[in-house]
């Protein structure tokens, strides 16, 4: 009895065995299978692609070509056509149309002009020299007269202030000391500009307006005021 029972595990151990060695078979067999089956489909899609893609190239050049591609192409050709080949397709087409092809345009280049001769400057005239400034202002001479006397020294004019009426033509009698330092009299508003390092001078304002105006020295150094009431 024992000995039975023993026989009957052992079968079924091994009917066990067996079911699963089937069943990894099973299991790997339809792996392979949908291996297969998905490369097959993945190299049908490529000659699928590559197919419609030389269908597509064929009828691109299956198909007539433009009008602007027939023109380019034309162009092209008659350019690289030699000589004799444009007059025989000239002569063709003025066959086809019934009037003669208009002459081809020429240019003609003018001749080169000489150098024009530049023109002769007229002489210039030589200007005469300018008569030289006085420095010396003379003027009202029929107004009243009056003369004042101005000394010339290291310390200043004296006198340094001055006045005088109104329409009097004024004269200045500058004693100088003959320094170099005090050479140089001058009244810039009125233009006065007389050099006094020779001696005395006599300077003629003539009849300035009312106000008052400023005297100095070349340098600066010294100065005084004439005023006119």
């Amino acid at each position: 009895m024992r000995k039975t029972t023993i026989r009957s595990a052992d079968a079924a151990d091994d009917m066990r065995r067996n079911y699963r060695r089937e069943v990894r078979r099973h299991e790997l067999h339809r792996k392979r299978m949908t291996s297969r089956i998905m490369l097959a489909v993945c190299v049908l899609v490529v000659v699928g692609v590559f197919s419609a893609l030389a269908v597509h190239v064929h009828a691109q050049r299956a198909l007539p070509k433009t009008r602007f591609e027939e023109a380019a192409a034309g162009q092209a050709a008659r350019a690289k056509a030699p000589s004799g080949a444009k007059a025989s397709a000239g002569a063709t087409k003025t066959a086809e149309t019934g009037s003669p092809s208009p002459p081809p345009a020429t240019t003609t280049t003018p001749a080169a002009k000489p150098p024009a001769k530049p023109a002769a400057k007229p002489p210039v005239a030589s200007k005469p020299p300018a008569p030289a400034k006085s420095r010396v202002t003379a003027a009202g001479l029929g107004a009243a007269i009056r003369t004042v006397r101005i000394d010339v020294a290291s310390s200043g004019f004296a006198p340094a202030e001055v006045t005088v009426a109104a329409g009097t033509s004024i004269v200045l009698e500058l004693a100088a000391a003959g320094s170099p330092s005090l050479a140089g009299f001058e009244i810039p508003a009125l233009g006065i500009d007389s050099d006094n390092s020779a001696g005395p001078v006599t300077v003629h304002v003539g009849s300035p307006a009312r106000g008052s105006y400023r005297f100095s020295s070349y340098d600066g150094s010294i100065e005084g005021t004439l005023t006119v009431r």
